[in-house]
Protein backbone atom coordinates (compact mmCIF):
# COMPACT_ATOMS: atom_id res chain seq x y z
CA UNK A 1 0.00 0.00 0.00
CA UNK A 2 0.70 3.51 -0.43
CA UNK A 3 1.78 5.75 2.02
CA UNK A 4 -1.73 8.10 1.97
CA UNK A 5 -3.31 4.20 1.31
CA UNK A 6 -2.18 3.75 4.66
CA UNK A 7 -2.65 7.22 6.77
CA UNK A 8 -6.50 6.87 4.69
CA UNK A 9 -6.86 2.98 6.71
CA UNK A 10 -5.89 4.14 9.65
CA UNK A 11 -8.23 6.80 10.13
CA UNK A 12 -11.11 4.99 8.74
CA UNK A 13 -10.39 2.38 11.60
CA UNK A 14 -9.84 5.07 13.89
CA UNK A 15 -13.37 6.51 13.34
CA UNK A 16 -14.53 3.16 13.73
CA UNK A 17 -12.72 1.44 16.71
CA UNK A 18 -11.86 4.39 18.77
CA UNK A 19 -13.48 6.58 21.35
CA UNK A 20 -15.33 9.85 20.07
CA UNK A 21 -13.78 11.25 23.18
CA UNK A 22 -10.64 11.22 21.46
CA UNK A 23 -9.30 13.49 18.54
CA UNK A 24 -6.89 12.10 15.70
CA UNK A 25 -5.21 14.73 15.24
CA UNK A 26 -2.12 13.59 12.81
CA UNK A 27 -1.14 9.95 11.19
CA UNK A 28 2.55 9.56 9.97
CA UNK A 29 4.22 7.02 7.48
CA UNK A 30 7.98 6.76 6.96
CA UNK A 31 11.07 5.73 8.18
CA UNK A 32 12.02 5.31 12.06
CA UNK A 33 14.73 3.70 13.82
CA UNK A 34 14.54 0.15 12.60
CA UNK A 35 12.61 0.81 8.95
CA UNK A 36 9.11 1.92 8.59
CA UNK A 37 6.80 3.60 11.37
CA UNK A 38 3.58 4.23 11.38
CA UNK A 39 2.79 7.23 14.22
CA UNK A 40 -0.53 8.27 15.33
CA UNK A 41 -1.51 11.48 17.44
CA UNK A 42 -4.00 11.66 19.52
CA UNK A 43 -5.55 14.04 21.78
CA UNK A 44 -8.96 14.91 23.68
CA UNK A 45 -9.78 17.93 25.70
CA UNK A 46 -8.00 18.22 29.04
CA UNK A 47 -4.77 15.97 27.42
CA UNK A 48 -3.84 12.95 26.54
CA UNK A 49 -1.94 10.50 29.19
CA UNK A 50 0.33 7.54 28.63
CA UNK A 51 -2.53 5.74 29.54
CA UNK A 52 -5.09 6.87 26.28
CA UNK A 53 -2.16 5.94 24.54
CA UNK A 54 -1.57 2.54 25.83
CA UNK A 55 -5.44 1.89 25.74
CA UNK A 56 -5.54 3.34 21.77
CA UNK A 57 -2.65 1.15 20.84
CA UNK A 58 -4.33 -1.76 22.19
CA UNK A 59 -7.48 -1.49 20.34
CA UNK A 60 -5.94 -0.16 17.22
CA UNK A 61 -3.25 -2.12 16.66
CA UNK A 62 -4.77 -5.92 16.31
CA UNK A 63 -7.09 -3.94 13.74
CA UNK A 64 -4.15 -2.82 11.61
CA UNK A 65 -2.35 -6.44 12.04
CA UNK A 66 -5.76 -8.10 10.82
CA UNK A 67 -5.58 -6.01 7.57
CA UNK A 68 -2.16 -5.94 7.01
CA UNK A 69 -1.95 -2.66 5.06
CA UNK A 70 2.56 -2.61 5.35
CA UNK A 71 4.63 -5.36 3.75
CA UNK A 72 7.42 -4.73 5.96
CA UNK A 73 8.11 -4.63 9.85
CA UNK A 74 7.34 -1.44 11.23
CA UNK A 75 7.23 0.52 14.39
CA UNK A 76 4.23 1.48 15.66
CA UNK A 77 3.43 4.39 17.90
CA UNK A 78 0.55 6.00 19.62
CA UNK A 79 1.29 9.46 21.22
CA UNK A 80 0.40 12.98 22.23
CA UNK A 81 1.16 15.74 19.66
CA UNK A 82 2.65 17.92 22.09
CA UNK A 83 3.30 21.23 22.75
CA UNK A 84 3.91 22.42 19.14
CA UNK A 85 0.74 20.30 17.56
CA UNK A 86 0.28 19.93 13.80
CA UNK A 87 -2.04 21.58 11.97
CA UNK A 88 -3.54 20.20 9.76
CA UNK A 89 -7.23 20.63 9.42
CA UNK A 90 -9.63 23.39 9.30
CA UNK A 91 -10.93 22.56 12.38
CA UNK A 92 -7.06 22.55 13.98
CA UNK A 93 -6.21 25.89 12.61
CA UNK A 94 -10.08 27.05 13.97
CA UNK A 95 -9.14 26.18 17.61
CA UNK A 96 -6.44 28.20 17.89
CA UNK A 97 -7.16 31.35 16.79
CA UNK A 98 -5.31 34.12 18.26
CA UNK A 99 -2.69 31.82 19.03
CA UNK A 100 1.40 31.94 17.83
CA UNK A 101 1.86 29.43 14.43
CA UNK A 102 4.04 28.82 12.07
CA UNK A 103 3.53 27.85 8.56
CA UNK A 104 4.92 26.74 5.30
CA UNK A 105 3.73 27.24 2.57
CA UNK A 106 4.10 25.34 -1.32
CA UNK A 107 5.01 28.10 -3.25
CA UNK A 108 5.93 32.58 -1.98
CA UNK A 109 3.75 34.22 -0.63
CA UNK A 110 4.21 38.15 -1.01
CA UNK A 111 7.68 36.99 -1.20
CA UNK A 112 8.05 34.06 1.62
CA UNK A 113 7.57 30.69 2.17
CA UNK A 114 7.74 30.61 6.01
CA UNK A 115 5.27 32.33 8.52
CA UNK A 116 5.32 32.69 12.13
CA UNK A 117 2.72 34.81 14.01
CA UNK A 118 -0.15 35.13 15.62
CA UNK A 119 -3.25 33.67 13.29
CA UNK A 120 -5.97 36.30 13.54
CA UNK A 121 -8.63 34.83 11.63
CA UNK A 122 -9.25 31.52 9.16
CA UNK A 123 -12.09 31.43 6.84
CA UNK A 124 -12.68 27.98 4.48
CA UNK A 125 -10.40 29.16 2.24
CA UNK A 126 -7.58 31.69 4.09
CA UNK A 127 -5.32 32.18 7.06
CA UNK A 128 -4.80 35.85 7.91
CA UNK A 129 -1.60 36.03 9.90
CA UNK A 130 -0.06 38.91 11.78
CA UNK A 131 3.32 39.37 12.18
CA UNK A 132 5.18 42.23 12.97
CA UNK A 133 2.13 44.77 12.78
CA UNK A 134 1.41 43.54 9.12
CA UNK A 135 -1.77 41.29 8.19
CA UNK A 136 -0.81 38.24 5.99
CA UNK A 137 -3.51 36.27 3.92
CA UNK A 138 -1.69 32.29 3.29
CA UNK A 139 -4.57 30.31 1.06
CA UNK A 140 -5.21 27.54 3.07
CA UNK A 141 -4.20 25.18 0.06
CA UNK A 142 -0.87 26.62 -0.03
CA UNK A 143 -0.27 25.71 3.51
CA UNK A 144 2.69 22.65 3.53
CA UNK A 145 3.05 22.28 6.95
CA UNK A 146 2.02 24.13 10.11
CA UNK A 147 1.83 24.23 13.97
CA UNK A 148 1.94 25.60 17.17
CA UNK A 149 4.42 27.65 18.42
CA UNK A 150 5.40 26.75 22.33
CA UNK A 151 7.62 29.82 23.85
CA UNK A 152 8.49 29.67 27.05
Amino acid sequence: MKAKDIVALVEELFAEVIDPQYELVDVEFGSGRNGAALRVYVDKEGGITVDDCQDISTILGPRLDERDPIATPYEFEVSSPGLERPLRKLEHFQKVVGSQIRVRTYGPIDGRKNFKGELVEIDDTVLKMSIDGKLYSVPFKQVSKANLVYEF
